[in-house]
């Protein structure tokens, strides 16, 4: 599919290339890379606790997934719109993308 989006068009399927690789890397798929950077590891006489804090409180992990989850939507609406051009440009879609892109 990410060599469809790219034959379609350059940039969008580069960028859903990025954002594929990224999430990987972060762990969409379970890493080891992933997992350190929230594991927190507690141990007593008795035990050894792991604690995971991926979307707990205000991280820097939690805002990373968010910023990803919403450059994966628009990309995702970037390559529809190649897909239907006139019924985004008829609903103001196309414009809108290119405003909210500037802030991701």
């Amino acid at each position: 599919m990410l060599k469809l989006a790219t034959k379609m068009d350059a940039t969008e399927g580069g960028i859903a290339k990025i954002l594929y690789e990224q999430t990987i890397d972060a762990g969409a798929h379970p890493n080891e890379l992933a997992l350190m950077q929230t594991l927190q590891i507690t141990e007593s006489d008795d035990k050894i606790e792991f604690k995971s804090n991926y979307l707990d409180q205000d991280t820097v992990a939690l805002r990373a997934a968010l910023k990803t989850t919403a450059q994966v939507g628009v990309c995702a609406l970037s390559l529809f719109r190649v897909i239907y051009p006139e019924r985004f440009a008829i609903m103001g879609v196309t414009d809108l993308l290119r405003h909210v892109k500037m802030g991701l």
